[in-house]
This record gives C-alpha cells, sequence and structure tokens, in this order.
C-alpha cells in the first residue's frame, strides 16, 4: 500500500462519521449483512440479514438477498465488505523501523513469504499496531486471496450497491471487545463462537497482538455437547502456549467469549475451572442498540454478529480493496468534486453576468433618462443662455455708461479756464475720445499729464493738433486726446 493509497483510505471512508453504515461478509457457510444508522455516538442497528449460502451460486445468493432486502426495504447507501478473518492470513510480528516506507517495504517481502500463492493472486495491507522507543514497529500483515475477495464484491456489484471499501473482520473483533469491555481492560484473549468458526485475539489495550482461527464453531460443538468443552478448552490452551513463545511479555489475565454463547450455556465455567482464568460473556449487540426486529432476526441467525457490529460501531486502517477498484472510486470521487467546483463556477459566472448585466440595464435606462431630460431642457437652456447673453450686455452697457460719466468728471475735473471741451466720445473698445480748443496749450499737456496719473484711465495718448485759427484777439487750437479706460484692451 502506497502513502496516496493510505492518504485516499483515511481521507475518503470515515464509517465512524457516517449517518449509515452497512457491512456485509460472506464465506463458504453464510453470508450475513448488518445495517446500522444514526450518529456514531448512538448507532442504532436496524437491519439484520443472515442467510446460508453453501453450495450457491453468485446468481443464487444475490436472488436470496434481494428477496431480503426488498422484505425489510433497505437499500444501502454504502457497503464495506468485511472480508472473513478465517479465510485471510494474518501476521502480528516486530520490525525494525518506525519509517513508513521502510515499513512498508520490509511487509512486502513478508507478504511473499507467508503466502503460497504468487505475487498477482494475493491482496495485502497492513497496519502499524505501536512503536517502542527502540525504533521497533508492531505490525499487523493482512493477506487474502484475490478470488475471497472478489467474491463479496460481486455480491454488492450485482446488488447495485456502491462499495465502500473492503475491511477485515478481525477488526471489527477487536472494535467490538473494546467498545463493550473498555479500552483499559488487562490482556484479553477475545473468543468469538460463529456457526461453524471460531476466531481468537489478544488484546490489550485496544490494540490486537496475536490471532488465529480454528474450523470450527458453536454448531460444532452443540452437535458435540458431550465433547464440546474439552474442544474448545484444547485449542483456547494451544493458543495461550502460542501467544507465550511469541516473547512479548504480556499474559493474558482473562478470556471473554462471544458468538453463540447462549446455545451452549455451561461453557463458560467448564472454560474457567479447565484453564483457571477468569471468563465473561457477552452478547454481540452488548453495547449496542438494536431495533426489535433486527434483535429478533439475529436471535435466530444461529451467527454471530460480533465482528460485524464493531465494524459498524468503529472504525478500520484495513483495506483490501483490489487496485482497479480504489482508483475508479477515487476517479469517480475526483469527477464529482470536479463536477461540483464546475457547476459552483458557471453559478458564480450567471450571478456575476446577473450583475454585469443588470448594472448595464440599470446604466441603460439612466442614459435614456438623461436623453429625455437633456431634449426637454435644451430648448430651455438656450432660451436661458440668451438671456444672460443679453443680460451681460445690458450690464456691461450700464458699467460702460458708468465709466464714461466718470471719465467726464475726470476730464472735466482736470481740465482749465484755458480750455474749451468741445465733445467727448466713448468707443465700443472703452476708449474715450476729448476733442477741444484751447488758447494755451501748455494747459491741455497739463490736463494729459493729469489724466495719466489718474486712477480711471490705463493709458492716454498724446494730444494731436487738429488745426490752429484765431478767435478775435486770441490764437486757439483744436486738439484732440485718446483715453484708454482702466480694463479696456489696449493691445
Amino acid at each position: 500500500m502506497t502513502r496516496a493509497a493510505l492518504g485516499e483510505r483515511l481521507g475518503a471512508w470515515l464509517p465512524g462519521a457516517a449517518d449509515e453504515v452497512t457491512v456485509l461478509s460472506i464465506d463458504g457457510q453464510w453470508l450475513k449483512v448488518l445495517h446500522a444508522s444514526g450518529g456514531w455516538r448512538a448507532r442504532t442497528v436496524t437491519v439484520v440479514v443472515a442467510l446460508p449460502v453453501q453450495g450457491l451460486g453468485d446468481a443464487e445468493i444475490v436472488t436470496q438477498l434481494q428477496a431480503a432486502c426488498q422484505a425489510k426495504g433497505f437499500e444501502p447507501a454504502g457497503v464495506l465488505v468485511a472480508n472473513p478473518a478465517h479465510l485471510t492470513t494474518t501476521r502480528l510480528f516486530a520490525v525494525p523501523s518506525a519509517n513508513w516506507q521502510e515499513i512498508h517495504d520490509i511487509v512486502e517481502l513478508q507478504a511473499e513469504k507467508h503466502t503460497p500463492y504468487a505475487k498477482d493472486e494475493i491482496l495485502s495491507d497492513f497496519t502499524i499496531i505501536d512503536s517502542d522507543p527502540s525504533g521497533y514497529s508492531r505490525v499487523m500483515l493482512i493477506i487474502s486471496h484475490q478470488d475471497v475477495v472478489h467474491r463479496g464484491i460481486r455480491i454488492v456489484e450485482a446488488m447495485g450497491w456502491p462499495l465502500e471499501r473492503v475491511g477485515f473482520e478481525l477488526e471489527g473483533l477487536v472494535a467490538w471487545f473494546t467498545a463493550t469491555a473498555g479500552a483499559s481492560k488487562p490482556p484479553t484473549l477475545v473468543v468469538e463462537l460463529d456457526a461453524q468458526t471460531t476466531t481468537l485475539v489478544v488484546v490489550q489495550n485496544g490494540k490486537p497482538y496475536f490471532h488465529r482461527s480454528v474450523p470450527f464453531g458453536a454448531s460444532d460443538l452443540v452437535a458435540e455437547a458431550a465433547d464440546a468443552p474439552n474442544r474448545l478448552v484444547t485449542e483456547l490452551r494451544r493458543s495461550l502456549e502460542a501467544f507465550e513463545t511469541e516473547g512479548l511479555n504480556i499474559a493474558v489475565a482473562e478470556i471473554m467469549i462471544t458468538g453463540q454463547v447462549d446455545r451452549l450455556p455451561d461453557l463458560k465455567d467448564q472454560v474457567q475451572n479447565a484453564l483457571e482464568l477468569p471468563v465473561a460473556t457477552a452478547a454481540p449487540f452488548e453495547r449496542i442498540a438494536v431495533s426489535e426486529p433486527a434483535a429478533a432476526e439475529a436471535q435466530q441467525a444461529r451467527v454471530s454478529f460480533a465482528s460485524l457490529a464493531g465494524l459498524v460501531s468503529g472504525t478500520g486502517a484495513i483495506d483490501l480493496t483490489p487496485t482497479p477498484l480504489r482508483l475508479h472510486r477515487l476517479f469517480e470521487q475526483r469527477a464529482r468534486v470536479l463536477v461540483a467546483l464546475g457547476c459552483q463556477l458557471i453559478l458564480g459566472l450567471v450571478l456575476v453576468s446577473a450583475i454585469i448585466i443588470g448594472k448595464a440595464y440599470r446604466n441603460e435606462r439612466h442614459h435614456a433618462w438623461l436623453s429625455g431630460e437633456y431634449q426637454r431642457t435644451t430648448p430651455e437652456a438656450q432660451a436661458m443662455e440668451f438671456d444672460l447673453k443679453k443680460l451681460e450686455l445690458v450690464s456691461r452697457w450700464v458699467a460702460a455708461r458708468g465709466q464714461f460719466l466718470d471719465a467726464i468728471v475726470e476730464v472735466s475735473r482736470h481740465s482749465s479756464d484755458a480750455i474749451r471741451l468741445e465733445s467727448l466720445e466713448f468707443t465700443r473698445d472703452d476708449r474715450v475720445v476729448v476733442k477741444g480748443i484751447s488758447s494755451d496749450m501748455p494747459k491741455v499737456y497739463e490736463m494729459v499729464t493729469a489724466l495719466k496719473n489718474s486712477a480711471w484711465f490705463a493709458e492716454v495718448e498724446a494730444p494731436r493738433r487738429m488745426a490752429k485759427k484765431r478767435d478775435g484777439n486770441e490764437d486757439i487750437t483744436s486738439f484732440e486726446v485718446t483715453c484708454i479706460l482702466k480694463g479696456a484692451d489696449v493691445t
């Protein structure tokens, strides 16, 4: 398993967080389905299906399963296929590394050593149980033949159910024990009595340290009632001895039996007396809520649902999903993400377009309103502008008349008895032309000098003599003086 696969597993499948969880397990004898709904803190088993499938083909199994699910009105959102523990090779061992990639390489070699099948015929995965300060890690390696895994997958696909992943029943049994007895229990040998098989696992602090499957179950023990306790005790003793040889310095302190224990009422005392260890029993749904129809179905099933109940209520790290299916699922997830992202982008573009179109429509309406107002007010504005020009002309004319009067007063004030003014002409370019006669021209020059110093004139031209004539006993000269008013253009 690569880092990418591990990341996919952790991110893509979290049954403990789902509202609905469905687990399916199939071996040569039974097909079991367990469905639970509700949050992981308040999970309730609502559907239990147990079908005998010995000697049946896939088509017959699917037909029976469809009928059972139709009767219960059941359609799962996704299915976890739990690979049976007795059809899976499990190895728990220590490796001299704490690096994930190094452990992966070591496990790859171990997988080939621990199976008689070719590498392309098996599916394997591993999980790191714990690591110690010395740099060693304890690993659980899972190896299964592809035919075992693919059978469950074929059933799920034939039912039209979406596959979540392929997990491992043993992880479910460990999760069931932890949820039932608590993680702080001392090392315990957990025994699950199924119909035709028995699974044994040593659990400490919620982690498995030893596993073994034996090829008989509750149905076999019931059929051999007289020898049943001895047969089971023998296998339990062998398992305890084998665990002691592991050299883990862990001693089993008690035994927990689950599964079909109600079919063997004296089994607990017999095992306890034979092995001299405390023995407790617990029903598969000891700490899990079960609806009444599901409880009745489980009671009649004569199989154990402890492992499946653990997978329903907890999470798992093992994933035996074939690589092509895993990649297909990953591509589907990415496609869904891309489609969702594309829809969001399209929605965003639609919203932006709507905003732009709305703004353009409002601008167009405003422009049309402004155009109408312009057409309506243009004649009034033109008339007002014409009136303003007329007012300006009148104002200038009035101002000019005022300036002309001031100029007359100023010229009169600076004239003398020797000067007789004949006319003052006010021109359009703000010039005042003074015409008169004088018997003493120096007085005219004095007047011009005074006018130059006046505040009313910007410039005063030198007087021009027009004509000289005799008037009675004196000589007189006509003259013309041009004065430019202040503010006039003198260029």
